[in-house]
């Protein structure tokens, strides 16, 4: 199965389980265990796909970029210059560093 397709199936089950929490004392919960399951097979065989092609150290490093760069955009704290210096420390620095303590 390609990457793509189980990465879509993963999305659908998750819009599946969501749209079944409501209900989930009803009729939900056979929709919520059913999409449930069927997540953990695909990220199951996405995991063992990754092993035993040996990409799990690039998908590793991928995940760490995606993380700095969202937790880098996503917090409060901005350059208080745009010289290349203060771009620099900034850009270099600990994401967690730059987070205001409120």
């Amino acid at each position: 199965m390609p990457h793509r397709v189980a990465m879509a199936l993963n999305i659908v089950t998750m819009m599946t389980i969501a749209a079944a929490i409501p209900d989930v004392g009803g009729e939900g919960w056979t929709y919520f265990a059913l999409s449930y399951a069927l997540n953990r097979a695909l990220t199951a065989y996405l995991y063992w796909r990754a092993r035993c092609t040996d990409n799990a150290a690039m998908g590793g490093l991928s995940l760490f970029a995606l993380a700095w760069t969202y937790f880098d955009c996503a917090g409060n704290a901005k350059p208080k210059s745009r010289t290349s210096a203060v771009l620099l420390r900034y850009w270099c620095s600990s994401p967690q560093l730059k987070r205001t303590p409120w």
